[in-house]
C-alpha cells in the first residue's frame, strides 16, 4: 500500500494532489493523511488502518514536502518511530504492518528541477536578459534553512542548463519564522530584484512550493512596488509531479 503524507495545501491544492495520484495507473491501494501532525497522529493511524483493511502487508510512506530539512518531517519520523524524540509534542506513535518504508522528501529530485525549469520557461521572453529567482517557503531553523538553500542550488543547476539566463538565484522566506527573520529575507529578495533591474535585466520568480496558495500572498506583499514576472504554479499542478510519487513507490518496493 501507499500512504501519502501532506500537511495540507489548501482546498484546491489538496484536490489537485488527490487527482494527480488517483489518475495514476498504479493498482496499489493508496490513501492520504492530511494534517500538520504537531499535536495528533490519529489521522495517520486511520490511514494506515484503511490500507491494512485493504490487505496491505507492506506500506510505502511518501512525505509530500519540498525538503527533508524541516520540523514537520522530524515529527512525522517520530510518529513512525524513526526518531526517538518529538519535534513538537509527544503524540501516540502509529502501528502498522511489519514493513513500513519511509520515502524521501522532494528535495532536489530531478523531477523538481524539470518542473521548476518548465515554469520559468513558461514566462521567459529573452533568457539572456532575464534573472530567475527560485523562492522557497523555508524552515524556521537557521541550520535547516541553510541546508534547504543548498538543495535549491542543485535545483538551480537545471535552470542554468535549460536556458542561458543572465543569472539564477535561490531564496527562502522562512514564512513561519519570527518577524525579524522574515523581514531580513524579504530585504535580501528585494535586493536581488533591484540589482537585476539595475543591471537592465527582467526578473522571473518561480518556486519549489507544492501548491499555488501557500506563501504567494506574502511574496506579493513583500515585493510590492517592484517589477517582476511570477509563475504562481505549484509543483503538483505539473503533469510530471506524479512521476516523483511513482518513482518513490517503485524505487522503495524494488529496493526492498
Amino acid at each position: 500500500g501507499v500512504l501519502i503524507l501532506s500537511h495540507g495545501l489548501g482546498n484546491q491544492g489538496d484536490k489537485q494532489l488527490r487527482a494527480s495520484v488517483q489518475d495514476s495507473s498504479s493498482d496499489i491501494p493508496t490513501t492520504f493523511a492530511f494534517g500538520m501532525s504537531m499535536t495528533t497522529s490519529e489521522h495517520i493511524q486511520l490511514a494506515l488502518d484503511e490500507l491494512m483493511v485493504a490487505g496491505a502487508e507492506r506500506i510505502v510512506v511518501v512525505p509530500v514536502l519540498s525538503s527533508r530539512h524541516n520540523s514537520l518531517m522530524r515529527q512525522w519520523k517520530y510518529i513512525f518511530s524513526l526518531d526517538p524524540d518529538p519535534e513538537y509534542t509527544h503524540v501516540p506513535k502509529v502501528v502498522g504492518p511489519e514493513e513500513i518504508i519511509f520515502s524521501d522528501a522532494l528535495d532536489d529530485h530531478p523531477v523538481v528541477g524539470k518542473i521548476v525549469a518548465d515554469h520559468a520557461r513558461e514566462i521567459s521572453h529573452d533568457p539572456k536578459a532575464e534573472e530567475v529567482i527560485i523562492v522557497g517557503h523555508g524552515p524556521v531553523d537557521a541550520d535547516d534553512n541553510a541546508d534547504q538553500l543548498a538543495l535549491m542550488e542543485n535545483i538551480a543547476v537545471y535552470l542554468r542548463t535549460d536556458r542561458n539566463y543572465a543569472a539564477v538565484h535561490v531564496a527562502t522566506l522562512q514564512d513561519d519564522a519570527p518577524r525579524e527573520v522574515r523581514m531580513a529575507n524579504f530585504q535580501k529578495l528585494r535586493q536581488h530584484v533591484t540589482d537585476a533591474r539595475d543591471a537592465g535585466h527582467d526578473v522571473i520568480i518561480v518556486t519549489n512550493l507544492l501548491g499555488s496558495r501557500i506563501v504567494q500572498s506574502s511574496l506579493r506583499r513583500g515585493l510590492s512596488g517592484l517589477a517582476y514576472r511570477y509563475n504562481f504554479k505549484g509543483l503538483i499542478a505539473h503533469e510530471d509531479f506524479i512521476d516523483w510519487i511513482e518513482s518513490s513507490v517503485q524505487g522503495n518496493i524494488t529496493g526492498s
